[in-house]
């Protein structure tokens, strides 16, 4: 944790992704909602290696009392001439079957894999995948808006990453 007026230096090609909002407190009980792209920040590799890329995402939250709410997301990051597709099981389609599921309260969170032989010889998956670690909230009245944090995991230099935010609106 970074005190006050503690400095950190940052390459041309690295950023800091962070996420500000006023958590929902009344959640929906029941149904389907859809959530498309509302803003995002540039992803960025954590060495600074690659140029920021862009960012971009779909999601269906389903709600059903009794039972913890999926998230079923949909989308890309690029980054030079690679691409990560991102998915969770079912995609948006069937989000009951996504291993995204609410944590308590307004939060979830889960792990993915991108396709394999995703991204560049910069950054490269392989034939198993890149891991992607998904952290993310809803906010405002009703979960009128999804925020997420993402970071895809380089297999080949454990802790590099390619990592950014996004904000997601109800339509």
């Amino acid at each position: 944790m970074l005190g006050i007026g503690a400095r950190i230096a940052l390459g041309a090609n690295q950023s800091i992704h962070y996420l500000v909002g006023v958590p929902t407190v009344t959640m929906p009980t029941s149904g389907s909602f859809r959530y498309e792209l509302l803003g995002a920040t540039s992803p960025t590799a954590s060495d600074g290696s690659l140029a920021p890329g862009s960012f971009k995402m779909s999601a269906v939250a389903q709600f059903s009392s009794g039972e913890a709410a999926r998230i079923g997301l949909q989308g890309s990051v690029k980054m030079g001439n690679g691409q990560f597709n991102i998915s969770t099981n079912g995609g948006l389609g069937n989000p009951k079957s996504s291993e995204l599921t609410m944590q308590g309260g307004s939060t979830f969170s889960g792990s993915l894999v991108t396709q394999p032989n995703a991204g560049n010889a910069a950054f490269d998956c392989g034939r198993a995948g890149c891991a992607v670690r998904v952290d993310g909230a809803f906010y405002g009245p009703e979960a009128a808006r999804l925020g997420l944090g993402y970071a895809i995991v380089d297999p080949s230099t454990p802790g590099r990453t390619i990592s950014g935010v996004g904000v997601l609106q109800k339509r």
